[in-house]
C-alpha cells in the first residue's frame, strides 16, 4: 500500500497550506533560480517543497511518511493500514 501522485500532491499542498510562511518561502523561488538547477520552476518548488515538509518532520520528532500521510490522507484507518504497510515493508527490506 502506497500513496498515490494524487496523494503525495494533496498532503504538500495542504502541508503548505498550514504553514504559510513555507509556502511564501516555496513560491518566492523564481526561473532563475530553477534554470540554474536544470530544473522547472514546477520541479524546484516541489522539490523544496518536500525538503521543508522533512525538515519539519525532523524538527517534531516524526517519520516524514508518517507526517506526509496527516495531510495526504483524511481518514485515520487509511493512515493507520499505510503506516503499518510501511513499517512491514522496512522490516522486509531489514531482514527482520
Amino acid at each position: 500500500m502506497a500513496l498515490n501522485e494524487q496523494q503525495v500532491a494533496r498532503g504538500l499542498a495542504r502541508f503548505l497550506d498550514a504553514y504559510p510562511s513555507l509556502r511564501s518561502e516555496v513560491e518566492s523561488l523564481g526561473e532563475d533560480e530553477a534554470e540554474c538547477l536544470g530544473l522547472t520552476l514546477e520541479q524546484l518548488r516541489l522539490n523544496h517543497g518536500h525538503q521543508l515538509l522533512a525538515d519539519v518532520a525532523k524538527t517534531r520528532g516524526l517519520d516524514e511518511f508518517e507526517f506526509l500521510l496527516e495531510f495526504a490522507v483524511d481518514s485515520q484507518e487509511e493512515r493507520s493500514g499505510l503506516i503499518a504497510a510501511n513499517r512491514d515493508a522496512i522490516r522486509r527490506a531489514l531482514g527482520e
